[in-house]
C-alpha cells in the first residue's frame, strides 16, 4: 500500500512538473514571434529576421549540445531525413515571419494551428496509419475554420495570411517526418542541427535583404533565437515528465499569449471571425488527439 501511495505522488509530482514546463514553454514560444513581429514592423525583412532567429538558436544550443554529446552531437544521424526535416521547420519560419508584417499576430498563430489537420492527412501515406470518417470530417471542418479567419473574397482577406496557413502546413510536414524519424537522434541534436542548416540556409538571403542592425535590433533578434531555443527546450523535458498526447492540448494557449501580446505592443484586436475560425481550428485539432489516442488504446 506504502509503495502504491509513493508511487502515485511521484507520478502526481512528475504531471504537475510536466504541465509547468509546458505552460512555460508555450508562454516563450509566441513571445518570441512578438518579438519577430516587432523587427518586421521595424522594417527588417522577414530573410534577415528569420536568419538571426536560427543563428542565435544555434549559438544558445551549441555549449549544451558540446557538454552534453561531445562534438559527435553535431553530426545527425540519417543525415538526409534530418536535412529534409530542418528545411521544413527552416521554411515554416520563413513564411510565419513574412506573415507578420500585416497579419495580426493571433490570427497568424490562428492559421498556423493547421498543423495537427495536415498531420493528420499525411499520416495516411508517411506513416502508413488508417484515418477513419471522423478524423477526416475533423480535417475538414478544421479548414472550414482556417476560411473563415482567412475570409477569401471579401475586403478582409490579406494574401499575407496565405503565408502563415503554409507556415502551418509546412509544420505539419515537419511533425509528420519527425514522428516517422523519433528515436535516431537525441531531440537537441535535433535541435541543433535546424539552427545550423537554418543559419546557413538562410545567409544568402538574409544578406541581400540586409539592413544595418541597431543594439536594439541585434537585442530583439537574440530574443527571438533565445525564445525559440528555451520554448523548444522546455517542450523536450516536459515530455519526459508526462505524455506528449497530454502536452499537445498546451500549445493552444499560444493564441491567448499572441492575442495579449498583440493588444498590449501593437494595439490589435483579434475580430470575431479569428475567434471563431480559431476556435473551430482548436475543437477539431483537440478531437483528432482524442480520436488518435482513442484509436492507439483500442
Amino acid at each position: 500500500m506504502t509503495q502504491a501511495v509513493i508511487q502515485s505522488s511521484s507520478t502526481h509530482q512528475n504531471l504537475m512538473l510536466g504541465l509547468i514546463l509546458g505552460v512555460a514553454a508555450y508562454i516563450v514560444v509566441p513571445m518570441g514571434d512578438g518579438i519577430a513581429k516587432i523587427l518586421t514592423t521595424m522594417g527588417y525583412h522577414s530573410g534577415q529576421v528569420t536568419f538571426g532567429r536560427y543563428f542565435f538558436h544555434m549559438l544558445f544550443l551549441m555549449p549544451i549540445v558540446l557538454v552534453k554529446f561531445g562534438p559527435s552531437g553535431f553530426i545527425p544521424k540519417n543525415l538526409k531525413v534530418q536535412t529534409f526535416r530542418a528545411l521544413t521547420i527552416v521554411i515554416a519560419t520563413f513564411c510565419f515571419f513574412s506573415s507578420l508584417h500585416t497579419v495580426p499576430l493571433a490570427d497568424a498563430l490562428s492559421l498556423a494551428f493547421v498543423a495537427p489537420l495536415v498531420v493528420t492527412a499525411l499520416s495516411v501515406p508517411i506513416l502508413g496509419e488508417k484515418v477513419g470518417i471522423h478524423r477526416w470530417i475533423a480535417v475538414i471542418i478544421g479548414f472550414a475554420g482556417a476560411m473563415i479567419i482567412i475570409q477569401p473574397g471579401s475586403g478582409v482577406f490579406q494574401w499575407p495570411a496565405l503565408y502563415a496557413l503554409s507556415a502551418g502546413a509546412l509544420f505539419g510536414v515537419y511533425i509528420t517526418v519527425t514522428r516517422k524519424t523519433t528515436g535516431d537522434n537525441p531531440a537537441l541534436v535535433s535541435l541543433l542541427y535546424q539552427g545550423v542548416l537554418g543559419t546557413a540556409a538562410l545567409s544568402i538571403l538574409a544578406f541581400m535583404n540586409w539592413s544595418e542592425l541597431t543594439l536594439e535590433a541585434a537585442l530583439l533578434m537574440a530574443g527571438v533565437g533565445a525564445a525559440a531555443a528555451t520554448g523548444h527546450g522546455l517542450i523536450i523535458v516536459a515530455t519526459k515528465y508526462m505524455e506528449a498526447a497530454l502536452l499537445a492540448p498546451l500549445q493552444y494557449q499560444e493564441l491567448i499569449v499572441g492575442a495579449i501580446f498583440g493588444y498590449l505592443v501593437f494595439g490589435e484586436i483579434p475580430a470575431d471571425s479569428t475567434w471563431l475560425g480559431s476556435g473551430v481550428i482548436i475543437l477539431s485539432g483537440l478531437y483528432i488527439g482524442y480520436r488518435e489516442r482513442k484509436t492507439r488504446s483500442s
